[in-house]
Formats: structure tokens, sequence, C-alpha cells
């Protein structure tokens, strides 16, 4: 029996097949019958949606809409799986154009995927979270910051509320942050993950010597992400430091913040804290992780307990400079700060 034909399954709205053999035939047979599906959890979703597109198009039928809120392109990540079939350029601008209603999109970058790709979520009216990521692979993509994600952003960008950008050095881009920060001014989670900065701005509402000014000179920000709650600066290894400029510009524009998590970043020092103190004093800071942070001491440290956060809400994990200060060792054994 076809699948919905007795009525039962219509009103299915999730469907989770990953680690199946389903393939992107049955797939199109889930979109068809089930008409109120909004989450597919599989590989072949956007294969699906492109496929079915082109045959509404060779047939000369008007295509169908589907009420999905979900889409995940996947390149290169699935290639041990036997039933993965890479993804094919083009597609996803198809698919778009099939789910009016999608709010989230997940990108894995890889072979076949570009900017003109990229572009293709500019129809999304209502995108409200995108990650994009990639992976050492993704050097056989040609996804570019400003050709492909920024026009997106000038779109898209002020409906955002959670974006993730990973691997970035993989592609050989730099994220422009001042570019996030016009763009997407109502962000409410950013996790930038392994990523190269650069503190020129792209875009015309700020220029460069006025950020230049802004980091040299400590001026206070005149732009900011006021609804950011979290963020995340996350580099793996040891020597990929983000640039002071740039680390400056994310902490001073992000007046908001409950929960801030830093990893393998030397560039944060005492006085860049300092610095950023000046322009705000991180008044909703609720939780602060700090991992492989070797530059920040015990003065930084307490800057954050000068506003009141408790010593379980800072969590630090092999921040060599934060054990001895002025030769007294902090731990467990004399002070309750968690030490992970």
């Amino acid at each position: 029996m076809p699948l919905g034909k007795s009525g039962q399954c219509k009103s299915i709205q999730e469907l989770l097949i990953n680690g199946t053999q389903v393939t992107h035939k049955g797939v199109q047979m889930a979109l068809r019958y089930l008409p109120h599906l909004k989450k597919f959890d599989g590989l072949h979703l956007v294969e699906a949606l492109a496929a079915m597109h082109n045959s509404h198009q060779t047939n000369l039928k008007l295509p169908s809409k589907y009420s999905l809120t979900d889409l995940d392109v996947f390149c290169d990540y699935f290639l041990s799986s036997p039933s993965f079939v890479p993804y094919k350029t083009g597609d996803l601008p198809l698919a778009v154009s099939l789910c009016p209603f999608v709010t989230s999109v997940f990108i894995g970058c890889g072979k076949g995927i570009n900017d003109s790709d990229i572009l293709g979520l500019i129809g999304l009216k209502h995108l409200n979270r995108l990650t994009i990521l990639a992976s050492k692979p993704a050097r056989e993509s040609s996804v570019t910051f400003d050709g492909g994600l920024v026009p997106v952003l000038k779109v898209a960008g002020r409906s955002l509320k959670f974006l993730e950008l990973g691997c970035f050095r993989f592609l050989d881009q730099s994220v422009r942050l001042a570019s996030l920060i016009v763009y997407c001014p109502m962000l409410e989670h950013l996790r930038l993950i392994e990523c190269r900065y650069s503190l020129s701005t792209g875009v015309e509402e700020v220029s460069d010597e006025t950020m230049s000014g802004r980091a040299n000179k400590r001026m206070k920000p005149d732009f900011a992400w006021n609804h950011l709650k979290k963020l995340s600066l996350v580099l793996r290894r040891v020597g990929e430091n983000m640039p002071t400029e740039s680390l400056f510009l994310a902490l001073s524009s992000s007046p908001a913040l409950e929960e801030l998590f830093i990893s393998c970043c030397a560039t944060l020092d005492d006085d860049l804290v300092h610095r950023v103190f000046e322009c705000h004093s991180f008044a909703s800071l609720k939780w602060l992780w700090l991992k492989v942070c070797d530059s920040i001491t015990m003065r930084g440290i307490q800057l954050f307990r000068n506003i009141g956060m408790d010593w379980d809400h800072l969590i630090i994990k092999h921040c060599n400079s934060v054990k001895t200060e002025d030769g007294w060792l902090v731990n467990e054994e004399n002070i309750d700060i968690l030490m992970l």
C-alpha cells in the first residue's frame, strides 16, 4: 500500500531515516504522501527535491510546494555510507524553490557546492538558523565568504537567530566580523569554529578606518549584537590565534552575552579583557568557559568576578597562567574554581 493511502500517516510531521538504505525514490514517496512533513532526517532530501523539481519542469507541470522547515546538505561527509550519493552542483537552489517555509539550513561544504548554491538561500524569507561547516576535503569547494555568504546575509541576515560557521580556513576564506554585525543584528547565538578573520569590513555602513580606530583607540562600539546571548569562538589547535583586533571586536560588540566560550586563544589577555570592560560590563553574563587560553591571568578573571559571577560558573581548562598568580596557586584546594 502506498505510504499514507489509509490516511493514518498523513499527519506525520517528523521522519527519521538516517542509517537506513532508503534512497531518493523513497524520500520522494514520503514527500508526496506526507503533506504535513516538516522535518526529515536523511541523506537524500535535497537530491530528491531537485529531482522532483526537474520532473515537473520536464512535464511542464507547476511544481508542488512542501511544508519542510529544515534542509540539510551533505557533500562528502558520508562517503563511507554505501547509499550516499554526493551532492550535485545546483541541487540546493532547486530544493529551496520547492520549500518556501524552511527556517533552518545545514550545509556541509565539499566537492560540488559553490557560491551559486549558497545564493539559492536568498529566497528563504523565514530563515532563522544557518550552519555552514567545512572539512579538509572542502578545499574542493569554491564557497567564498564575500561572494556566497554575504549576499545571503544582506537579504536574510535580519531574521537569523543562530549562525554557525565552521572551518572556513579550509576554504582559504576570512570571516569579516563587521559584516556579521551589520547584516545579522538580531543574532542570539553565534558559533565561529576554526575560522580566519579579517578586520576589513567589506560593508559600506562601516569603513575600515572606523574599525581601525575602534580597535586602536579603544572606542565604544557604535554598532553591536545587542541580542546575542551565546558566543563561541573556537580554535582547536594551539598557534592558530584569533587576531587581537578581531577578538576585541567580537567581545566589545556583545553587551548582552549570557554565555561565552573561547578556546585555544593566546590573544585573550588581561589587557584585552580590560578594554572590553571599558565598552560594556558583561552585565548579563552567567557562564564563562575558557580552554587553552594561556595569556589571561587571575587579574583578567577577577574582572568577571567583580560583576558578581560565581566561581562555579567560571569553567577554566588548561589555561596555564590562571593557575599561578603572584606565587599563589589557584586550584580546587584553596578556591572553588572548576578546573576541568
